[in-house]
């Protein structure tokens, strides 16, 4: 190496443009030394370039001790005046360490108002040096911030600021997210919009009641916030007395305050209860009418109109008005469940006219949109509700399109609602148990004049067409040469160029005629007696959107974007279902009871086999323990590997 440079120095560069400074990479190669390159400020042009050894000059280092960083931190002096430097980190060496602390934040956060500091000075001179340069950041002793997803182990439990080095991690995360605030960049607003006031308080607050319990701690409105959104609803068990009595409070003294995160997290707690709060419909409404009016939210509208459709807060009698107003709201800004519970009061007349044509129209919106999310693993959509609607088409006089069986909807609805049990949606208790009464019902009325078949013939070829209906975009067929002059065909969904996901290119397959429905990446036929199987590509498969009759010469046509791409001559198709896992099935025992008098019935599983159809027991219900009357006994097959196993709630004793 030569002798006036060694690896690492610091050094000014001449003859380079606008590459004023860097440090030396690699010995000399052929008379020129690699440097990495910087321009005046290090922040825009950074490169390796070869330098002439003429060209380069050092850069003695600047020794900064323990003191200097105390200056530092607390920024009684930026980083280039203590260095003596525009281009701070690349001349200096470090003496000593300090150990920052919230007295120094503290300060800091007041000199840079005293100072009128702008974001050039706070940014570029003070935070950007000693936090996103590892050697300073070490010798400062900065906390990292650090995510620990881990259960429910240290950090989470510590997510409130009880602690010094957690106070230390928060305030250096609002500085840091802070400076990624680019309208910063404009003087005025950096003055106006840096949380001076809220950092000063959050060390005050920690300061003064560090000594005292927990329910007497003060928090800042945005650690108060950052709590209560910190847990899932299903997690709040796994919380002690202590938090969760804290929680509660905190989200109460928010909601006084009218706080958005604080109004929907208790509207939503009390909408059927949970570990922190106890079912209340009066202050769920109360909080979901507060959210909706300051923000207009959709969720909340909807979750309105379910309110008052099932006559929460008014002894069990609807409100079909106010339904109707926030479910409009609510489907005017897509949200599905509005969309079809107006369906559902156009269907049945209730406090609008009667009009089944409409309640179609508007369950098969839902179940178009929500087939394609469904198929593409969307599991928790809407689309198994759609679908048992459309399945229950003649109990509401709707009047379809084109009409599947109502058996076809029901097997839909049937394996999309066991996809979604897993995820633990609020209410899908009660929506498989409408779906199951709705399948069985469907089923024995579809199997009267078409008996369950395992080979099932297709005349009309457009079930070829299954993927460009679940998608709206090409298929792809491959055909394969059988003996007897049969051929078997191979359909499959088109895959987008975005899309990485397997799953993403399923296709839902029901076949009421076998009591089938399953999402499938490829689906085979067999063509029965071909004449004539002509591919115009010459080869063994072809991309198609369409598939035509040509009644001249009694063909199929397929097309892709109205062109022909193949004709095949054949008398039909036939599908056949593949074999039952019969081990998966268990026969399990209900009884369906009634907590109103000419209420809807609810099915509960009940082993006990002394309970029978007029008996009074007890079950687990919205408000705790409540007697009901049994109003059947009835027994049901179900897939067990499918159902959790803490889904079905049971008759806990007869009376």
């Amino acid at each position: 190496m030569d002798n006036k440079f060694t690896i690492g120095d610091a050094v000014s560069i001449s003859g380079h443009n606008e590459l004023k400074y860097g440090h030396i990479l690699k010995n000399p190669d052929k008379g020129f030394i690699t440097v990495e390159a910087f321009n005046d400020y290090g922040t825009g042009i950074k490169t390796k370039i070869k330098c002439k050894r003429d060209e380069l000059t050092l850069i003695p280092p600047v020794h900064l001790s323990g003191e200097d960083l105390k200056h530092l931190i607390r920024y009684e002096v930026s980083f280039s005046d203590l260095i003596k430097s525009e281009t701070p980190f690349l001349n200096y060496v470090l003496d000593g360490d300090y150990n920052t602390t919230l007295e120094d934040l503290k300060t800091a956060v007041i000199n840079l108002r005293e100072k009128n500091a702008n974001f050039e000075d706070y940014s570029h001179d003070w935070f950007e040096n000693i936090y996103y340069d590892k050697s300073l950041t070490d010798a400062l002793h900065i906390p990292p911030y650090e995510y620990n997803d881990d259960g429910f182990g240290k950090y989470r439990k510590e997510i409130l600021p009880v602690r010094e080095d957690i106070v230390k991690r928060d305030v250096f995360e609002m500085i840091g997210e802070f400076t990624e605030d680019y309208e910063m960049l404009c003087d005025d607003n950096f003055q106006k919009k840096f949380p001076f006031d809220e950092i000063l308080r959050k060390i005050t607050y920690f300061t003064e009641d560090k000594d005292k319990p927990l329910n007497e701690k003060r928090f800042t409105e945005g650690d108060m916030r950052k709590f209560i959104s910190f847990y899932k609803e299903n997690e709040f068990k796994n919380l002690d007395d202590e938090h969760k009595a804290f929680y509660r409070k905190t989200v109460d003294e928010l909601c006084l305050k009218n706080d958005e995160t604080a109004l929907r997290i208790k509207a939503y707690s009390c909408y059927g209860g949970n570990d922190i709060y106890p079912c209340n419909w009066n202050i769920s409404k109360d909080c979901l009418v507060k959210l909706f009016n300051k923000t207009g939210d959709e969720f909340a509208a909807n979750s309105l109109g379910y309110i008052y459709y099932y006559g929460r807060c008014n002894g069990g009698k609807p409100q079909y008005e106010e339904a109707y107003k926030y479910f409009s709201y609510g489907a005017f800004n897509g949200i599905y469940e509005s969309k079809y519970k107006i369906g559902d009061m156009f269907a049945k007349g209730y406090g609008v006219p009667k009009m089944p044509e409409a309640a179609f129209r508007l369950y098969y919106e839902v179940y178009i949109d929500n087939l394609k999310y469904f198929s593409q693993g969307d599991f928790m959509c809407k689309f198994a509700d759609a679908a048992l609607r459309l399945g229950k088409g003649c109990e509401s006089g709707i009047t379809p399109y084109y009409m599947e069986s109502d058996y076809f909807y029901c097997l839909q609805a049937d394996y999309a609602i066991r996809k979604r049990l897993n995820f633990d949606c609020f209410g899908d208790g009660a929506v498989y148990d409408g779906i199951q009464k709705a399948l069985n019902e469907s089923k024995e009325n579809f199997h009267k004049f078409s008996k369950p078949q395992k080979a099932v013939r297709y005349t009309d070829w457009k079930v070829l067409c299954t993927p460009v209906s679940t998608y709206g975009r090409s298929a792809k067929a491959v055909i394969k040469k059988l003996t007897n002059g049969n051929v078997q065909i191979t359909i499959s969904a088109t895959k987008s160029d975005y899309e990485f996901d397997a799953r993403k290119n399923m296709i839902l397959f029901t076949v009421p005629e076998a009591d089938y429905c399953n999402l499938l990446k490829k689906i085979t036929f067999k063509m029965v007696n071909v004449k004539k199987c002509e591919i115009l590509n010459g080869k063994a498969s072809f991309i198609y959107d369409n598939v035509d009759w040509d009644y001249k010469k009694g063909q199929h046509v397929f097309k892709c974007n109205g062109e022909e791409v193949a004709r095949i001559t054949a008398d039909n198709l036939i599908w056949k279902a593949p074999k039952e896992d019969t081990k998966k099935t268990v026969k399990l025992r209900f009884a369906g009871v009634q907590f109103t008098k000419n209420g809807k019935e609810y099915d509960y599983l009940c082993d006990d086999k002394s309970i029978r159809e007029g008996d009074t027991v007890i079950v687990e219900g919205i408000d705790g323990e409540t007697k009901v009357k049994v109003c059947k006994i009835f027994e049901r097959e179900e897939i067990k590997s499918e159902i959790p196993e803490s889904f079905y709630k049971s008759v806990i004793r007869k009376c």
